[in-house]
């Protein structure tokens, strides 16, 4: 797949980010998230510091580790994420959550993790969870770090520096497209690694990152373009 690049929107891009942007410890506090749920305190990992903001790296941690509680795991990569209370506690209760999570503990693709979750969503085996949130999951358990979150920043920002972008955005132009098919993801990955190539970064994450467009010292000017430019 050859990626055309929108030159004016990549050269703002640029300027935006002179060197790597990094993430640190960003969203709700794992512990007050878990707190909310009628999990057993014993079933939370409290060997991993869960009681204050995590970063992507602890939640990963979380996540891999097949000691820990899938469910449990599943909140913490929630928190992280800022997923609100109803629609986390409405995937909790999903008979289907546990062996979707347990599958992609154990999935090396990352296309198929993305088509069991969306199948799952579309079908109400999960509810609670479009793809925004539902594609932190194989970003947290899969074994590679390489199924990059797909949210309404990363979304509009890939259309912003993406010529023919395949990514939609749903009928309100804010969210991605519910319906989003696995080789559209697959391609918005590929786009993602080739960013960063461009970039000349050292880990394709670093473009998911930068388009997301915030870390834990809040928006950055990246963010504040994909607003106007959206609007």
């Amino acid at each position: 797949m050859t990626i055309r690049f929108n030159k004016k929107n990549l050269e703002k891009f640029k300027q935006c980010f002179p060197s790597e942007p990094s993430q640190g410890a960003v969203g709700k506090t794992p512990s007050l998230i878990l707190r909310h749920t009628e999990l057993p305190k014993d079933s939370w990992p409290n060997q991993y510091p869960i009681n204050k903001q995590a970063s992507r790296d602890t939640i990963r941690e979380i996540c891999r580790d097949r000691q820990v509680d899938e469910k449990a795991a599943y909140v913490c990569a929630m928190a992280w994420g800022g997923l609100d209370k109803r629609n986390m506690l409405s995937a909790l209760q999903s008979p289907a959550l546990i062996d979707i999570l347990q599958m992609i503990r154990q999935c090396s693709n990352r296309m198929d993790a993305f088509h069991a979750l969306s199948r799952a969503w579309r079908e109400r085996l999960i509810v609670g969870m479009r793809v925004s949130f539902f594609t932190k999951l194989p970003y947290f358990f899969l074994p590679e770090e390489n199924a990059y979150i797909l949210d309404q920043w990363t979304a509009k920002s890939a259309n912003l520096l993406w010529k023919n972008c395949p990514i939609a955005m749903d009928r309100t132009g804010t969210f991605p497209d519910p319906d989003t098919a696995p080789d559209q993801y697959e391609s918005y990955c590929v786009f993602t690694e080739e960013l960063a190539r461009e970039m000349k970064w050292n880990q394709p994450v670093s473009a998911e990152i930068a388009m997301f467009g915030k870390n834990e010292r809040g928006i950055n000017n990246w963010r504040r373009h994909v607003k106007a430019a959206w609007q």
